[in-house]
C-alpha cells in the first residue's frame, strides 16, 4: 500500500474514501456478513411484545449478549479474543464550531478494536486496545490518529465484598468545539490522559458501603497557530485525585437511601499559568438521595446537596452552591423507554480571570423499538455553563435523532443526525453545527 502523505494540505490516501465511496464500503461489509435467510427473517419477523418494566436499552444489551447477536470470538486459554471494527462517514457543516465563516467537510473515521476478556467463574479481567483514524476530505490539517489502552477487572473477595479496578492511557485530540480549545490552532490540540480507578463495594445485608478512589493526569501538547506562532499548553497540564464514600440503607427491595461525600485535589504542573494565575484547588461535595422503583416501570435515583471548590490564588473566587442530580428511566410502553438525567458540576477553564464554571445539565432520551433488531433514538440536551468572576454564560442546546439495526451477530448499522446550538454572552463564541453520521460495525 502506498504511504499516506499527511504534510501540508495535500489530500491523503484516506481522503478518497471520505464521501460516497465510504458508504459503499460500509454497505459492502454488511452484505458479506448477512446470510440471505437473516435478511428475510429480519424483514418479516413479527414484533414480540416484551416484558413491561424492562427498558428498550436494557433489552438491546440483552439481545447483544444473546446467541443470535453475541460475537463468538476466539478462545485464548481462559480468555476470549474479540476483534471488531467500526467504519464511519460523517458530514459537518461547521467543523471548527465558529460563529462566522463556517467550513463544512466530510470525514472517514476508522475504529478497529481488540478486546481480550476473561472467562472465569470468579474474578474478572478485561483488556482492550482501541485505535482511531480520522481523515477529512478537504481539511487535512485536522486529520488525526488516536489510541486508547484500557484494563478493568474485579476481585471477588467474599460474597458480600468485591473490588473493582480500572486503568487506562489515551492519546487523543481536543474537539474543536471544546470551550477550552485553542481556537487559533492550525490543528487540534493533542492530549495524553492517564487514569486509574478503584472501588470497594461491601453489602452484607440491607446496608452497603462504597469507597471510590480516582486519579486522572491530563497532558496537553503545545500547538502551532495559523499565523505560525506557538501557544504554550503546559500551564493546562494537571493531576486530579478524588476519594468518595457512599453509605446506603435498603428500605425497600432493591431501593436504597444513601449519603455520599467526596473530596478532590487538583494540582497544575506549572506553579502559575502564562497569565500569572495559580489554578491549584481543592473541593468537596456532600449529597443525600434515594433510589426509585415504582413497580419496575419507573426506576432510577435522585439526590441533592452542596458542592464547593476553593483555589490557591486569592484572585480566583471560590465556586460553591447547591447541587442536585437525577437519573430516571420510565418504560412508558412495552416498546418505548424515556430516560431523564439532571446534573450540576464544577468544571475547569482556561479563561483568564475565571477559576472555572458551574455546569448545569439536563437530558431527555426516548428509545423506541420499531422491530426486534431495529431501535430508534431521539435525544435533547441542554447545558448552562456559568463562568465565575468574568460574567460569561454559555447556553448549549443539543438534539439528535437516529436508528440502529442489528443485522446479525457480525454486522450492525447506525444512522444519526445531530444539531448543536451554542449561545454565548462573550462576543464571537456562539455557533451552530449540523452533523450526519453513518456508521457500520463488524465484529467476530
Amino acid at each position: 500500500m502506498k504511504a499516506c502523505n499527511l504534510e501540508g494540505r495535500k489530500k491523503s490516501c484516506w481522503a478518497g474514501v471520505s464521501r460516497s465511496s465510504c458508504v459503499v464500503v460500509i454497505a459492502a461489509a454488511g452484505l458479506l456478513f448477512i446470510p440471505s435467510q437473516d435478511v428475510k427473517a429480519a424483514g418479516s419477523q413479527a414484533q414480540v411484545v416484551p416484558e413491561r418494566g424492562v427498558g428498550v436499552e436494557q433489552r438491546q444489551q440483552q439481545r447483544k449478549s444473546s446467541e443470535d447477536y453475541k460475537p463468538i470470538g476466539a478462545r485464548v486459554g481462559s480468555f476470549i479474543f474479540l476483534p471488531s471494527i467500526n467504519v464511519e462517514a460523517e458530514y459537518s457543516d461547521n467543523v471548527f464550531a465558529t460563529q462566522d465563516g463556517a467550513q463544512s467537510d466530510t470525514l472517514t473515521r476508522i475504529l478497529p478494536e481488540i478486546a481480550l476478556n476473561s472467562d472465569w467463574n470468579r474474578h474478572k479481567l478485561n483488556l482492550a486496545f482501541k485505535p482511531e483514524i480520522v481523515r477529512y476530505y478537504r481539511l487535512s490539517d485536522d486529520n488525526v490518529e488516536n489510541y486508547d489502552f484500557t484494563a478493568d477487572g474485579r476481585v471477588d473477595l467474599l460474597r458480600a465484598l468485591k473490588i473493582d479496578m480500572s486503568a487506562g492511557y489515551k492519546i487523543g485530540h481536543e474537539d474543536r468545539g471544546n470551550p477550552n480549545a485553542v481556537t487559533s490552532a492550525k490543528s487540534p490540540t493533542k492530549t495524553k490522559t492517564t487514569d486509574a480507578h478503584i472501588e470497594l463495594n461491601y453489602k452484607p445485608n440491607w446496608v452497603s458501603l462504597d469507597i471510590d478512589g480516582d486519579f486522572t493526569k491530563n497532558d496537553f501538547n503545545d500547538v502551532t497557530n495559523k499565523n505560525g506562532t506557538i501557544t504554550n499548553n503546559d500551564d493546562r497540564d494537571r493531576d486530579k485525585k478524588e476519594i468518595a464514600v457512599r453509605l446506603g440503607r435498603e428500605y425497600l427491595p432493591n431501593t436504597e437511601m444513601f449519603v455520599k461525600a467526596s473530596y478532590n485535589v487538583i494540582n497544575y504542573k506549572d506553579a502559575v499559568t502564562d497569565s500569572g494565575e495559580n489554578r491549584d484547588s481543592d473541593g468537596y461535595s456532600v449529597v443525600v438521595g434515594t433510589g426509585l422503583d415504582f413497580t419496575g416501570v419507573v426506576t432510577g435515583n435522585v439526590f441533592g446537596g452542596y458542592i464547593s471548590q476553593s483555589y490557591a490564588d486569592a484572585n480566583l473566587e471560590k465556586i460553591a452552591g447547591p447541587t442536585a442530580g437525577a437519573s430516571i428511566n420510565w418504560d412508558a410502553t412495552p416498546l418505548m423507554s424515556i430516560n431523564g438525567i439532571v446534573s450540576r458540576t464544577i468544571q475547569e477553564t482556561t479563561t483568564t480571570g475565571s477559576p472555572g464554571f458551574m455546569s448545569s445539565f439536563v437530558s431527555l432520551t426516548v428509545d423506541y423499538e420499531i422491530l426486534r433488531p431495529l431501535t430508534a433514538t431521539a435525544n435533547i440536551r441542554g447545558t448552562v455553563q456559568k463562568y465565575e468572576g468574568v460574567g460569561r454564560t454559555d447556553k448549549v442546546l443539543d438534539a439528535s435523532i437516529g436508528g440502529k439495526y442489528l443485522f446479525n451477530r457480525n454486522f450492525s448499522l447506525n444512522l444519526n443526525y445531530a444539531f448543536k446550538r451554542k449561545l454565548s454572552s462573550s462576543a464571537g463564541l456562539s455557533n451552530t453545527q449540523n452533523t450526519v453520521l453513518l456508521a457500520g460495525r463488524v465484529q467476530f
